[in-house]
């Protein structure tokens, strides 16, 4: 429509005639122009327009129009949106994308990416520290580049400059339903969006049109005082679209999958997609956005959210680190994850062995079993209070649940009437004879150790002691909070141990995991607001992506499914529905073989306490206190591996003669015991004379003790000695059937023969395997002369689970932080620099990482030299108001206490912080710690490989 401006009071002044020539003039010029228009559309190139159309000129113009955003340069003829992920060109000349203004650059992972420290990973106010600090932190970018407005400010002062950053212009085919991006930064709709719009092209009428036919008599028009020559103009406009509406961040760097429902859109029409950033008034962190992966798609996201490919998408929940609170998106699946991982915990370890091992319970709402609840009541005159719990009882406060160890681990007496001597002296004197706070057995027969627990907590949890809970919740949470993103826990029994301590029945591992794997799922439910149960690698993914600490849940018992039983069916069926039984219940991880040899194989020989236990388990089910027959020790080969040097002997006595002697020696310790008077036992007819000898416990280990005719071959074999048991086709057949469900399989314990056995059947079905919580052959021992056995990885055993896929948990027991990073290192150059972890074996009675320097021990300079890890200059230094970059001590409960790493070591897992910050001072370097917290992707890669070849397995 043409508007002509007419001077107020001079309408009747304008002749007719010459308004008409007028009016046909400017229509035959709009006609030419249309039909040039018409013609321009067809060629295969437009011309550059170059020149932004300023404000003045709508005053000169006789043509309406809209005003005009910056146009685009030259651009080839309409077709498929180009680039849309960003991957060619530089970072200021994108191929298909035009820059205007400062603010838009192309970030490349290769030189960039956001650290643990800009993404909020580990709360600095209660960690503090810097081991963390400059790891760096996946977005979830697409391919190796993306698109930011942090601009050249982004090292200074990212969040300053403005500027858009659009597309060429594009069509809409048929097929393309949605247009959906990865998107995040800043939330702020105003200033920082992306948007789609529509690309129109308009020509207009330009310059002075009052004085055609230089007539006289005709004024000039309003606001054309200038006689410029007509002229034409092509407008280029980016038309809001109705329904499409732009998006924005969510004040995070993660990125976010979005969309456009562009179905209704006219495929003849033309489109760009602008992003933009106008936050110039930005002072904080979220004045940018970032955007990737801009593509057409055929169906909405909600169709990718199972897909196989790469498309495939999940819903998470992440923080707006703005405003601290949770928000659901939907994010790109294959994402690399972040995290530590401990591939090797036992969370309910205080509910194995009879419940009368460990002690201490994880939290308050876990089960206390009976006779493990101290309330030191005391007496009053005339009457004698009960001292602990007669039945099973949930702890109702952390005074419960970490409480005195005295009616656990105390001897018997009228303030103890839950307490055992037998169970005392064995416990102290041999199962936990390492604990520096134990009391010298000159000083008390069953050396005793102080009971107290909390608030004081002085005496345990202890690195040096494996009979104390270290995995209360609040420890977790810190462990979680330090960087930990998953975390292995498994089940755990020994029937022989638990009778021993005169625990309480059922004693069988089948019973005892079922118990324990039911209150794993309670303890994880009670805390599910940072931790979850993973049941396969898609729901890992969600929990480490959505912040929280994914749980897989385990089996590692001696006797699995009660087959050793004599009167316990065995045979495939009976095996496969166990195995299927484990896998209801939420099982995901499994030794098929621990420390006894069992129906599907022999176990690793390494030692003495384990021997035992072989002999104890294949007599089942026998009467309790029965003797033991003979026989059932482990047959032993000598090792084919020079490096393995481990006999099986007691007391470290070489022939049968001494060995003799040295049980000798240790039966008169229980004949010393025996004699302790124990009321409880009292019965008229069988213990008239109540002591410990009239205890069952204490008639099995005589029994035991006896020597017999197969005990010859320890001495007729020379050097390393391996199990000559391998996997049994029984064996071979059960791990088959957990490859076929998906579980993830540790070789661990196995026998030499039965890891060569499993890796052949992996390596057949091009299935990874896990080695979670050992060391290696060559590797370093705090002790100058280790013995190597079995059970520790070799280099071609470590190749094949490298090369299948596998990961490998480099155990930490007995070593300091400098010992355990020379094995880190070494396991790395064998693996590849890839899937290394830790496997503490926390809560599963060892000792874990020493300390620095301990005050109350006298190290041996022959055993340790001036190793780096006694440098009292590389201590872990924590935050005292000097400090601000130290690490925040731990201080927890009521009495506030604090635990120093330097002097006590890893004393639970809530010290995890400052092992890693240990770690760090001693020189492990970025990229080392950067494959140790990447542990969570390798294992999620691992499990996914799992899944997506268990449908193949073949025996």
């Amino acid at each position: 429509m043409i508007q002509l401006y007419v001077l107020p009071g001079k309408k009747n002044s304008i002749n007719k005639k010459d308004l008409l020539i007028k009016i046909s003039f400017v229509g035959s010029l709009l006609l030419i122009h249309l039909i040039a228009f018409c013609q321009f559309q067809k060629q295969k190139t437009l011309p550059a327009i170059n020149k932004t159309i300023k404000p003045a000129d709508s005053v000169k113009s006789m043509v309406a129009y809209i005003p005009a955003v910056k146009t685009i340069g030259s651009f080839k003829q309409f077709q498929f949106l180009k680039n849309g992920d960003f991957e060619t060109g530089t970072n200021r000349s994108i191929n298909g994308w035009n820059i205007d203004g400062k603010a838009f650059k192309l970030i490349s992972g290769a030189y960039f990416q956001n650290t643990w420290e800009f993404m909020q990973v580990v709360p600095k106010a209660s960690i503090g520290g810097d081991y963390w600090t400059d790891l760096t932190f996946n977005i979830g970018y697409k391919h190796q580049k993306w698109i930011s407005s942090m601009g050249d400010g982004i090292i200074d002062n990212p969040n300053s400059a403005i500027g858009t950053f659009t597309s060429d212009p594009f069509r809409v085919y048929a097929n393309n339903n949605f247009i959906n991006f990865l998107i995040s930064g800043g939330n702020d709709i105003n200033t920082l969006k992306i948007e789609l719009l529509e690309y129109v092209i308009r020509p207009r009428l330009t310059g002075n049109i009052s004085n055609i036919g230089n007539n006289p008599a005709i004024p000039n028009l309003p606001g054309n005082n200038s006689r410029n020559n007509v002229g034409t103009r092509i407008d280029t406009l980016f038309v809001a679209i109705a329904g499409i509406l732009p998006k924005t961040g969510h004040n995070n760097d993660i990125l976010r999958r979005e969309e456009w429902d562009v179905r209704r859109l006219d495929t003849a029409k033309t489109y760009v997609i602008r992003i933009t950033d106008n936050a110039a008034s930005f002072t904080n962190k979220w004045g940018h956005i970032n955007i990737d992966d801009v593509r057409m798609a055929d169906k909405s996201l909600l169709a990718y959210v199972a897909a196989k490919d790469s498309m495939r998408v999940q819903k998470i929940v992440i923080k707006d680190l703005a405003n601290n609170r949770d928000q659901s998106i939907v994010a790109d699946y294959y994402v690399p994850l972040f995290g530590a991982a401990d591939t090797h915990t036992h969370l309910m370890s205080h509910l194995a062995m009879g419940n009368k091992l460990l002690h201490g319970a994880p939290d308050v709402g876990s089960l206390l079993p009976a006779g493990t609840l101290y309330k030191d009541a005391g007496f009053d005159i005339g009457e004698t209070k009960a001292d602990c719990n007669a039945g099973p009882v949930r702890a109702a406060s952390v005074e419960e649940a970490l409480g005195s160890c005295n009616a656990t681990h105390g001897g018997w007496g009228t303030d103890n009437n839950c307490g055992n001597y037998l169970r005392a002296g064995i416990l102290n004197s041999f199962f936990d004879s390492h604990y520096n706070m134990r009391v010298p057995m000159e000083r008390n027969l069953h050396g005793d150790h102080p009971h107290e627990g909390y608030p004081n907590l002085i005496y345990w949890p202890n690195y040096s002691s494996a009979s104390h809970q270290q995995m209360y919740v609040d420890w977790i949470r810190r462990a979680y909070e330090g960087g930990l993103r998953v975390m292995v826990t498994l089940t755990v029994n020994s029937e022989l141990l638990g009778g021993i301590l005169s625990g309480d029945a059922p004693l069988d591992d089948k019973s005892r995991a079922d118990l324990q794997l039911d209150e794993i799922k309670n303890f994880v439910r009670r805390h599910n607001d940072f931790m979850e149960l993973a049941l396969d690698a898609e729901d890992m993914r969600r929990i480490v992506r959505s912040g929280k600490l994914a749980i897989i849940m385990g089996m590692e018992v001696d006797n699995f499914g009660n087959f050793n039983y004599s009167d316990v069916t065995t045979n495939k069926t009976t095996v496969k529905a166990e195995i299927v039984r484990l896998f209801n219940k939420g099982v995901r991880y499994i030794f098929p073989i621990h420390v006894v040899n069992n129906k599907l194989g022999g176990s690793a020989v390494y030692s003495m306490l384990f021997n035992f236990n072989n002999q104890y388990a294949n007599s089942r089910p026998l009467a309790w206190g029965a003797p033991i027959p003979p026989g059932l020790m482990f047959k032993v080969d000598q090792s084919p591996d020079p490096r393995v040097n481990y006999n099986l002997r007691l007391a470290d006595v070489p022939t049968f003669g001494s060995m003799n002697a040295a049980i000798f020696g240790a039966k008169a310790v229980f004949e010393g015991l025996s004699q302790i008077p124990f009321p409880p036992a009292f019965d008229v007819f069988k213990c008239p004379t109540p002591t410990l000898a009239c205890l069952d416990q204490f008639k099995i280990l005589k029994s035991l003790l006896i020597p017999d005719a197969s005990w010859d071959i320890y001495q007729s074999t020379t050097g390393g000695m391996v199990n000559h048991q391998g996997l049994t086709p029984l064996g071979e057949f059960a791990i088959t059937e957990m490859m076929r469900l998906g579980m993830i399989i540790d070789v661990d314990h196995m026998s030499e023969k039965s890891v060569a056995g499993t890796l052949a059947l992996a390596g057949h079905n091009h299935y990874p395997v896990m080695s979670g919580h050992t060391g290696m052959r060559d590797g370093f021992h705090e002790n100058p002369n280790p013995e190597i056995n079995e059970n520790q990885r070799s280099d071609e055993q470590l190749t094949l689970i490298s090369n299948g896929g596998g990961m490998f948990g480099v155990g930490i027991s007995e070593l300091t932080a400098a010992g355990y990073l020379k094995n880190l290192r070494l396991a790395l150059s064998k693996m590849g620099n890839r899937a290394v972890t830790m496997g503490s074996d926390i809560n599963g009675f060892v000792t874990l990482s020493e300390p620095r320097f301990d005050p109350r021990l006298r190290f041996d300079p022959a055993k340790y030299g001036s190793s780096i890890s006694r440098n009292w200059n590389l201590k872990v230094n924590y935050y005292n108001g000097h400090n601000p970059e130290g690490l925040k001590q731990y201080t927890f409960g009521s009495a506030n206490r604090k635990w120093d790493y330097n002097t006590e070591g890893l004393v639970h897992i809530g010290l995890y912080p400052d092992f890693y910050q240990d770690l760090k001072n001693l020189g492990m370097t970025q990229s080392e710690r950067q494959v140790f917290f990447s542990a969570a992707d390798y294992f999620v890669n691992m499990w996914e490989i799992c899944e997506k070849n268990k449908t193949g397995v073949e025996l």
